[in-house]
């Protein structure tokens, strides 16, 4: 299809992705042609197999690297297939010139430096670069959340002090409270000790005696 438009690529990739398609394509260096050529291709590509292009909103509806485009590799469609590569999901469709049994053949291919490897000793520079820029933020990331976990291990240090300083000075208070709740019962028996006595009455050989000891009288019945 691309061919008879008059498009002739090394590599084509397509990523199924809800209802729409994104397609990646790669030109030799001496066949490359400007964007201005690209959209006159996508128009007859258009009309003889109504292949009907759209944009996404902070990109054109053909994109490719150049400084007025920004990198390729930010654009919504290229993750995608970067993460359908990973996965190896049969969502993506690819072509390439040359002869490879499987998209991590190709070394020069435009997805092999994203597809991840586990094994760090057989990745090429480019992959070794391309996983560098990925995780470079994660490693930001990280050292910012040591620095607040180790904020915030010095405020939980704090509280745990005061508290500690809280409930000492409560155990204080309550010590205070009961010491001084005892005064007060001893300074209360000590007042009632003073006062004059209930008279008392008992019965002694038949007669009653009531005494007062606060005066001495007695009275005998």
């Amino acid at each position: 299809m691309l061919l008879v438009c008059g498009l002739e690529v090394d590599e084509c990739y397509t990523a199924v992705w809800r209802e729409s398609k994104y397609t990646l394509v790669h030109v030799k260096r001496i066949l490359r042609l400007r964007k201005s050529a690209m959209k006159r291709i996508m128009s007859l590509i258009h009309e003889k197999f109504q292949i009907v292009e759209t944009g996404i909103f902070g990109f054109d509806s053909v994109s490719c690297n150049s400084n007025d485009n920004g990198r390729l590799e930010d654009h919504p469609g290229f993750r995608i297939m970067v993460d359908k590569v990973n996965q190896e999901s049969v969502d993506l469709e690819w072509w390439m010139g040359c002869e490879v049994a499987h998209i991590g053949e190709n070394r020069n291919g435009l997805l092999w430096k994203h597809i991840e490897s586990t094994d760090v000793s057989k990745m090429t520079r480019a992959q070794l670069v391309e996983r560098v820029r990925k995780w470079a933020p994660l490693v930001r990331e990280v050292a910012e959340l040591r620095q607040i976990n180790a904020i915030l291990n010095d405020h939980n240090a704090t509280l745990v002090h005061d508290n500690r300083e809280l409930a000492k000075s409560i155990e204080e208070e309550r010590a205070f409270s009961h010491e001084l709740l005892m005064k007060r019962l001893q300074s209360s028996l000590l007042q009632s000790s003073s006062e004059p006595s209930v008279h008392v009455e008992a019965m002694i050989n038949d007669q009653l005696v009531v005494s007062n000891a606060s005066d001495g009288i007695s009275h005998v019945e």
